[in-house]
């Protein structure tokens, strides 16, 4: 049977702060979710250094030569793969394309006739075929040689046709490379050139860099080798920036270590879907190692990271306190951590933490599994 005195305690401490808030007009409880702090089984993970680097990063150059009337693009910028990034001059290339099409055009009406005076020509020969004896021989030599110059004459015009579609395919292709586009999706880095340059063929516009995907290199010790291939060619990447952890898949082990630190470079492809890792972080990887053993750890969702630094939100009987945690890496769902103001059963926001401030009373939903309802543990819990 649950102890009286407790329940009565739980009842002033939970009811304590909202009450007093509520009667000096403070703000009214924040509706949060809270999950239990838990000590489980996992199995430790070693820290490497390394940094993060771009996977595609190019300088765009023109195809062509021409003066500038056009620059789309400040370095941060963000582009799609095709946005336009400059223009060239392009009032000649028009005037070419223009000619080149009606070349064309009039040659495709040359080849029409050809084909009407070869079908007319072969009619001619065919006709004069079958009424037999009645031609002469010279009328069917005549006509055949109607046949033969008439083909000739289509073929020719065909021939030259195809030139002019040949040329202005070239003119088009001329006129396209005067504006120039980003080869991929990306942020532009750099602004080589400005309205009213002249460029040449091969000449620098802008820089762009592809930050949808970047590969982690870390610095592996070789007894770290294996542990790292048996865990199905992944590994955990957390940013020291941000202390965020990220999933990645390993992509290569460079076979030969550094002279000096004999630590060989491993390289971890990584999504960075929301944007946040830019090359040139600092990085550390979590390289699984050792046996399974008990951690600390805590639902992800309760991680919050600000300029302070990495923290989480327990309840400290009815009233939201923060607790500051170092994240080691990530377990499924959960984090272990390091803290030392939280330990087994402290309960810890999951929703509605992103606007809690500190000493905010909270009205908890339905604990979680495995919550501890009589006390929650609060700094210095039990370890």
């Amino acid at each position: 049977m649950r102890n009286p005195i407790l329940a009565i305690a739980a009842v002033c401490v939970l009811g304590g702060p909202e009450a007093s808030a509520q009667t000096e007009g403070g703000p009214p409880p924040a509706n949060v979710r809270l999950e239990p702090v838990q000590m489980r089984l996992v199995q430790p993970r070693r820290e490497v250094t390394g940094e993060l680097r771009a996977v595609r990063q190019s300088t765009v150059a023109s195809r062509a030569a021409g003066l500038v009337v056009a620059l789309a693009v400040e370095a941060g910028d963000r582009v799609e793969a095709g946005a336009v990034l400059a223009r060239l001059d392009d009032a000649l290339a028009k005037a070419a394309a223009d000619e080149a099409r009606g070349r064309l055009e009039a040659q495709l009406a040359q080849v029409q006739a050809r084909e009407a005076g070869f079908v007319k020509a072969q009619r001619d020969y065919d006709r004069l075929l079958a009424i037999g004896e009645a031609a002469s021989e010279k009328e069917l030599l005549d006509a055949r040689s109607e046949v033969v110059i008439a083909e000739a004459n289509l073929t020719a015009a065909r021939a030259t046709a195809a030139a002019d579609r040949a040329a202005l395919d070239r003119a088009l292709q001329d006129l396209e490379d005067l504006t120039i586009v980003a080869p991929y999706a990306g942020v532009i880095t750099d602004k080589m050139t400005e309205i009213g340059e002249w460029i040449g063929v091969g000449d620098a516009v802008v820089g762009i860099l592809d930050l949808r995907t970047l590969d982690a290199w870390l610095n592996v010790p070789e007894s770290l080798l294996a542990p790292l291939r048996s865990q199905g060619g992944s590994a955990q990447i957390r940013v020291r920036a941000t202390g965020r952890v990220y999933e990645g898949a390993v992509s290569a082990v460079v076979p030969r270590a550094d002279e000096l630190t004999r630590l060989f470079p491993v390289r971890v492809r990584l999504t960075n879907e929301d944007g946040a890792m830019s090359p040139g972080m600092s990085i550390v990887g979590l390289i699984p190692t050792g046996e399974r053993r008990r951690m600390l750890t805590l639902p992800k969702d309760a991680v919050l990271t600000r300029e302070t630094g990495t923290f989480v939100y327990f309840d400290a009987g009815g009233v939201a306190q923060p607790a500051t945690v170092q994240v080691r890496f990530a377990v499924g769902d959960r984090v272990v951590v390091d803290s030392d103001a939280l330990g087994p059963g402290a309960r810890v926001v999951v929703e509605g933490n992103e606007r809690l401030f500190p000493g905010q009373p909270i009205a908890p939903a339905q604990p979680g599994p495995g919550a501890i309802s009589e006390r929650p543990a609060g700094p210095g819990g039990a370890g």
